[in-house]
């Protein structure tokens, strides 16, 4: 999960292709950022995190899953 400039949204996409695409939300009161939401491979966190940043993501939190139901 992070919070990512709207402008650079095309981007983290790329980045963040979860499973069927990255969940992007409005945030209130902010018309600068989205909140999007994806699984990653727990083998490229570090790189997505880094690559996040790059773009000027904050926020960034990473939760282990403990199950997933596709």
């Amino acid at each position: 999960m992070a919070d990512v400039p709207r402008d650079n949204l095309p981007q983290v996409e790329k980045i963040l292709p979860g499973i069927g695409g990255p969940t992007v939300l409005e945030i209130a009161g902010n018309k600068d950022f989205v909140a999007v939401h994806a699984v990653v491979d727990e083998k490229f966190t570090y790189q997505v995190v880094r690559d996040l940043k790059k773009l000027g993501a904050k926020g960034i939190l990473t939760l282990p899953i403990e199950r997933l139901v596709e």
